[in-house]
């Protein structure tokens, strides 16, 4: 280090490049070339700050702190303030905003149990924070957990008729479900009065079950199962016949819809019938006043009016579930909601700004409306998804989809306050005829029922992608218990216990990880 006299009695100069800091030899009573280059002394800046500091931490770090504060200060006097503010502020806005909608991802996803269950079992296995980050390139096994679909069949027609389904693999069990949904509702509209007569008819081929007809009805080629949903009576009623009709003569009124076996049937041939083959009941649905379709048959009379909730209630109820009030009465009770058919016919009937069911009893509805609606909406949605998002791989839509797609339409209404898009079966049948601005004030008057407008990650992307569980873990451990719970109430409204599961995570990993906290935020650009 080169040494410059620059005239100071009693200090040493010394240059760091531009900088030049002074050696005080009369405080230390020595030349600077007998000191230990670690050990700390006084020195002075070119403008006369005293420093107290080694030889190594300047030469790593050749800058006088109080001349550094200065031209800060300077620097913020400057006529640019005002924009650098603007800056920092904006800065932190957007940060603010991307934290929010991370925070709103998360919690959205936290819906799905099985997202919750992989950071449990992650929890569970890794002692350090650090563990997880380091797995994050391998896939996360999930539990396969299956949801059982729900179709109401405790309407003896509906039940005798399912009971001749051949049901001997898993796969068409599922798929005889769907089709049993979409039976009902498509039967509804006929059962009030709103289309034609409905009849769905099956060549029964389980062996065992055909074994039992002939002991009953005596020995024919084929023997045909029924149901049918008349426009004017209140309930369905099932027929089971044997028919000379050959396989071949079978498959041909399989691609018709006109009626036949009228006698059997207990209809009469002047009247008009929609006549459907089981298999070829499966996304008939959608024909339903559909105008590219352009045939008359599939008019009903009139649309659905979904203009209050309790219209939409109605309308979830009747027709996407297939559930009579009474039904329904029941279902809740399992819930733990004391009500019979008189109490639903109530919520439906009364109107007032903000329904019982929707201040009490908001989740237990939505749940039982998911459940036994799941069945008819999981493909639609899915498809709708798929023509959206072209290059997503195959995946069914979960339960707690389907609750968010209920739950939105049974509050709004209207495809621009829902976070699935409304599929095209509910949006052929049913009808507004408020005026928009009526629309706007109903949804006005339920605000407060939060919603997650972003959509939950699904566990098996999760599962593949496992940085998705270092960041919530990441983001729940930079959050306060007041702000965690300021959070729940804010996303979940009266969800109590997803709050509590959510909550418990929380506590169960600040509790493990709390001491590796090392996350401080999105900082600005400067200080």
């Amino acid at each position: 280090m080169e040494i410059e006299n620059l005239g100071r009695a009693g200090f040493e100069s010394y240059s760091f490049g531009s900088t030049i800091f002074f050696f005080n030899n009369e405080k230390n009573k020595t030349s600077f070339a007998d000191q230990d280059i670690t050990k700390k002394t006084w020195w002075l800046c070119a403008k006369g700050h005293p420093i107290h500091n080694s030889f190594n931490n300047l030469e790593k770090k050749p800058y006088c702190p109080f001349c550094a504060k200065d031209t800060i200060k300077e620097y913020n006097d400057l006529p640019h303030k005002e924009i650098r503010d603007q800056i920092i502020a904006n800065w932190e806005k957007n940060a603010d905003r991307q934290q929010r909608r991370a925070d709103a991802q998360m919690y959205s996803s936290f819906t799905i149990e099985e997202n919750r269950d992989l950071i449990k079992d992650l929890v569970e296995e890794n002692n350090q924070f650090a563990d997880i980050r380091s797995k994050l390139l391998d896939p996360i096994p999930t539990k396969q957990d299956r949801y059982e679909k729900k179709v109401d069949r405790t309407n003896s027609a509906v039940k005798r008729f399912a009971k001749h389904l051949d049901n001997t693999k898993l796969l068409w069990y599922s798929r005889n479900l769907d089709i049993l949904a979409e039976m009902q509702f498509l039967g509804a509209f006929s059962l009030a009065d709103l289309w034609h007569t409905v009849v769905v008819w099956y060549r029964v081929t389980n062996k065992d079950e055909v074994n039992k007809l002939k002991e009953d009805l005596g020995e024919a080629p084929n023997y045909i199962s029924a149901i049918v949903f008349p426009n004017k009576n209140k309930e369905p009623y099932s027929v089971v016949y044997p028919t000379f009709k050959s396989d071949a003569e079978l498959r041909d009124l399989a691609l018709s819809s006109s009626a036949f076996d009228h006698k059997f049937l207990e209809i009469k041939k002047q009247q008009k019938i929609i006549m459907l083959e089981f298999n070829q009941v499966e996304n008939n649905a959608d024909f339903l006043n559909n105008d590219e379709f352009g045939s008359k048959e599939w008019q009903t009379k009139n649309k659905i009016p979904i203009d209050t909730i309790q219209q939409r209630f109605a309308y979830i109820r009747q027709f996407l579930c297939g559930l009579s009030q009474n039904r329904l009465a029941y279902y809740l009770d399992d819930k733990g909601i004391t009500i019979d058919q008189k109490g639903v016919k109530y919520w439906e009937e009364k109107e007032t700004d903000e329904p019982s069911f929707v201040k009490n009893h908001l989740d237990d509805v939505v749940s039982v409306f998911a459940e036994l609606s799941y069945a008819l909406l999981h493909t639609p949605m899915r498809l709708d998804l798929e023509r959206q998002f072209k290059d997503m791989p195959y995946q069914d839509i979960s339960i707690e989809q389907v609750k968010m797609l209920i739950e939105d339409f049974l509050l709004y209404g209207t495809e621009d306050s829902c976070r699935y898009d409304i599929p095209a079966l509910i949006k052929q049948t049913t009808e507004f005829s408020k005026s928009k601005a009526d629309l706007l004030w109903e949804q006005a008057k339920v605000k407060h029922i939060i919603q997650i407008k972003e959509d939950p990650v699904p566990t098996k992307e999760v599962s593949e992608n496992p940085s998705y569980i270092s960041l919530w873990i990441d983001i729940l451990l930079n959050k306060t218990e007041e702000e965690v719970v300021e959070d729940l109430n804010d996303f979940y409204g009266k969800g109590e216990d997803l709050k509590k599961e959510v909550f418990f995570l929380w506590h169960t990993i600040n509790t493990k990880y709390d001491q590796e906290k090392q996350n401080e935020g999105i900082k600005p650009p400067f200080n």
